[in-house]
C-alpha cells in the first residue's frame, strides 16, 4: 500500500509530506525520520502526556497515514478538478451503499456520505492525532482540520461549515412525550456538570456511558451547554430525535426511552 500511495497519488500530485511512517516493534519502536511531524499528545483532564497509536503495516488501510493540510488541499483541488479520479469513480466513493433492507449506509467507498444541515457531504475523520475532513460536493469546498491531540472529538470541521451553512430550523412538532425531553435535558445538564444522573436514566446499561469517558468528555467540553430542544420526528421504532441547541453547536440526537420516559439509548444522527 505504501508504494501504491507514492506511485500512484503522492508523486503525480507532488506531495512532499504525505505517506506512512513504516514503524516497527522489537526491542524499541522504530520508523522513518519524518521532518516538521507534529508530535502527537492526549490531555488527561489535567496535563498533556505524549500519545502515540502504533498501526501495524496490515492495517494501513485504516490508519497510519501522515500527511499536511498544503498536501490534502492540493489533493482535493486534483480531485475537484478532475484530475485524479473519473467523474465516475468520485461519485462512487461518495455515493452511500444500500443496505438489505433498504436504508442507506454511512459510507460509500471509504468515505463517509451523509446529510448535514440538509446537504450531502462527505469525508472522515481520524487517529490517533485528530484529522477531520468535510467535503461539501455542491460547493466544491474541502474542509481540512490537522490536530496533534488524540482525544479530541471531531467537530471543528463542522463548525467551519457552520458559517457558510443556514441552521437547521426548531421543529414546531407537538412533543406528547414532554418527560423525554424533561429527562434529556437533565441529563445532559448532569453529566456536564459531573454531577450523578441516574435519575435521568432507564434501568440497565448506562446510556451516559459514552458521555462520560474518551471522545464523549471531549464533546460535552467543545459544544458546551445545552440550550434548547425540539422534537423533530418520532421514528417508527418509537425512537423520537431531538433538535439539541448547544452552546457551540447544534446537533440531532436520537434518543430511546422507557415506559416512564427515562432515557435508554443516545447517539448523534
Amino acid at each position: 500500500m505504501p508504494a501504491l500511495l507514492d506511485r500512484e497519488i503522492a508523486k503525480p500530485l507532488g506531495l512532499s509530506a504525505t505517506g506512512f511512517a513504516m514503524a516497527t516493534d522489537g526491542d524499541a519502536r522504530t520508523g522513518e525520520l519524518i521532518p516538521k511531524r507534529a508530535s502527537i499528545y492526549g490531555w488527561t483532564g489535567q496535563r498533556q502526556r505524549t500519545s502515540e497509536f502504533f498501526f501495524e503495516q496490515l492495517g494501513y488501510g485504516a490508519g497510519g497515514l501522515y500527511s499536511s493540510a498544503r498536501d490534502l488541499a492540493t489533493l482535493f483541488s486534483a480531485l475537484d478538478k478532475g484530475e485524479l479520479l473519473s467523474s465516475q469513480s468520485l461519485q462512487a466513493i461518495m455515493t452511500p451503499a444500500s443496505l438489505p433492507d433498504g436504508r442507506k449506509s454511512g459510507f460509500g467507498i471509504g468515505w463517509t456520505a451523509r446529510d448535514y444541515h440538509g446537504v450531502p457531504v462527505v469525508g472522515h475523520s481520524g487517529g490517533p492525532a485528530l484529522a477531520d475532513v468535510l467535503r461539501i460536493p455542491s460547493q466544491r469546498r474541502t474542509i481540512i482540520v490537522l490536530t496533534n491531540q488524540q482525544v479530541f472529538f471531531p467537530m471543528l470541521a463542522e463548525r467551519l461549515a457552520d458559517l457558510t451553512l443556514p441552521d437547521l430550523p426548531a421543529s414546531k412538532l407537538q412533543d406528547d412525550r414532554p418527560i423525554v425531553a424533561t429527562n434529556l435535558t437533565g441529563l445532559f445538564g448532569a453529566v456536564a456538570a459531573g454531577k450523578d444522573h441516574r435519575s435521568f436514566v432507564a434501568a440497565g446499561k448506562d446510556p451516559a456511558e459514552p458521555l462520560r469517558s474518551g471522545f464523549g468528555k471531549a464533546l460535552i467540553e467543545a459544544i458546551g451547554p445545552l440550550r434548547s430542544l425540539s422534537l423533530v420526528r418520532v421514528e417508527p421504532d418509537g425512537s423520537r430525535v431531538f433538535r439539541l441547541q448547544f452552546e457551540r453547536k447544534q446537533f440531532d440526537w436520537r434518543v430511546k426511552a422507557d415506559a416512564d420516559g427515562r432515557i435508554s439509548d443516545l447517539r448523534p444522527t
